[in-house]
């Protein structure tokens, strides 16, 4: 078991953590749905293709955050059940 400061810590490092990852993700959502306004304006030219790829590059930025997100909740929880059950 880990002391009750030891815990506190890793819980506001996974907070602060899951604060910066949401709001990249939701900076990348924006910058997604702009891009993907950007694929119906532009026609099938080079600046099309280098909005597909920079879109491609953009999904998988948002899958990488999403996982990330999803493992600093799972974290959280088992950091919460830690010090509830430390504190029993």
């Amino acid at each position: 078991m880990t002391s009750n400061n030891d815990c506190k810590s890793a819980v506001k490092t996974t907070i602060n953590k899951l604060k910066d990852d949401l709001q990249n993700y939701e900076r990348l959502a924006g910058e997604r749905v702009k891009l993907s306004t950007d694929m119906n304006v532009f026609e099938l030219t080079a600046q099309k293709q280098e909005v597909e790829k920079r879109l491609k590059d953009n999904q998988k930025q948002l899958r990488t955050l999403a996982k990330n997100i999803e493992t600093d909740g799972k974290l959280f929880i088992a950091l919460e059940d830690e010090y509830d059950t430390s504190n029993n």
